[in-house]
């Protein structure tokens, strides 16, 4: 219900166990359906599941708690008025009579005790989410979950999460755009490679053009296959760095376990967006 911060979804991936990936992450209809430049929520999003899919299984809690818990009228409202006055819209908010952040996060707390888990992986920049977790008796490790941001809008809207709420962000992203232009250029190259291996394996012929046709068509295929590779790679390096970023050197109650799932493969027969042996729990948490 609307205004309830107990409200939300999990969806469970595969078989969880202690010390799977968790994804905390509030509705934002801008950003997981719109596909916004204003924000970072739908990455974030994609991402998560994506590193959930390459480990096989993880949890996703999606809370009703649109526009950082005051609603989708206020966000509207927000927005409008970080674009006319230049504001941010955590000080948006605070001008339109708004907390600057009112979500909640014990009803996830208590969705993660009903699904056994005492131990979990936190992907989160969000140092409230650990806070609130670890104070209700579950063992976090957070693992940094850091998308580059695609322009100077969102570039803002992350700097101010940074400097109003202590979100756990780099002041400098020329390291990660460095690795994102490398593995682009990488995929090119793949690309172009299948193209060409394929036109030299095949016998050229001259009815209709085939021999230009067919190559070209085999090796849009062979694009589209290296792509979801390249997309699930991503994920699985995304992981391991966010993995060896994750600050477990601050104490504070971390969980000292190693992830204790079997890695399923992620590539043989599961779509991007097709989640085999998902459970969905929906309602209330309470």
């Amino acid at each position: 219900m609307d205004g309830d911060h107990r409200s939300g979804h999990a969806l469970i991936i595969g078989t969880i166990s202690q010390g799977c990936l968790v994804r905390i992450h509030s509705r934002c209809l801008y950003g997981d359906a719109l596909e916004s430049h204003d924000c970072d929520c739908g990455p974030q999003l994609a991402a998560s599941l994506d590193m959930m899919q390459v480990e096989g299984a993880g949890v996703l809690i999606y809370l009703e708690q649109e526009g950082r818990g005051a609603g989708l009228v206020a966000k509207g409202r927000g927005y409008h008025l970080s674009q006319q006055a230049l504001l941010d819209s955590f000080e948006s908010y605070v001008q339109l009579g708004y907390p600057e952040d009112a979500r909640q996060y014990d009803g996830a707390a208590a969705m993660l005790k009903a699904l056994a888990l005492s131990e979990i992986r936190l992907l989160t920049n969000n140092p409230e989410k650990v806070r609130t977790l670890r104070d209700a008796g579950l063992s976090v490790r957070q693992v940094p979950l850091r998308i580059l941001p695609g322009n100077d809008r969102v570039n803002d809207y992350l700097a101010a999460k940074r400097e109003r709420r202590g979100h756990e962000l780099p002041q400098s992203w020329w390291t990660y755009r460095a690795a994102s232009r490398l593995s682009s250029a990488g995929g090119v190259v793949a690309f172009a490679a299948s193209c060409g291996v394929i036109a030299e394996l095949m016998t050229p012929s001259t009815v209709f053009g085939l021999d230009r046709v067919i190559p070209a068509v085999l090796g849009l295929l062979v694009g589209r296959w290296g792509f979801t590779r390249t997309r699930l790679l991503k994920a699985k390096i995304r992981l391991v760095c966010a993995t060896l970023l994750s600050p477990s050197s601050r104490g504070e109650q971390l969980a000292a376990v190693d992830p204790v799932l079997e890695p399923a493969d992620a590539t043989e027969g599961i779509g991007l967006c097709s989640l085999p042996s998902a459970i969905i729990a929906g309602g209330t948490m309470s």
